[in-house]
């Protein structure tokens, strides 16, 4: 791990469809420290808007939601973004990859 502005950061892993557990904790730890409005968007959801703010308020909502976006389909590779872009919501999107990759204890 790389020290950034006297921290530690950690590296967002890829997603290929292998390892799904290691990159599914990862990702939660990327993102949560990225901070708890970035983890809520993945996890609750998202909606665009149909325009940018012009509000100091309204753009930092925009850039939050725009970040935390960006952060989580960027974990993705090619093919498991592909699997999930025609869905509306990051909240869908993450539910989709776990009910398709997550292996539950019998």
């Amino acid at each position: 791990m790389g020290s950034h502005e006297g921290g530690f950061s950690i590296m967002l892993p890829l997603f290929n469809g292998t390892n799904f557990d290691f990159w599914k904790f990862k990702t939660r730890a990327y993102l949560q420290s990225l901070g708890d409005d970035v983890w809520e968007i993945v996890e609750s959801g998202y909606q665009y808007l149909a325009t940018i703010p012009t509000n100091i308020a309204g753009k930092k909502g925009y850039e939050i939601i725009a970040n935390a976006v960006n952060a989580f389909l960027g974990s993705l590779d090619e093919t498991e973004f592909v699997n999930v872009m025609q869905l509306k919501t990051t909240e869908d999107m993450w539910d989709k990859l776990i009910q398709s990759y997550e292996v539950t204890p019998k």
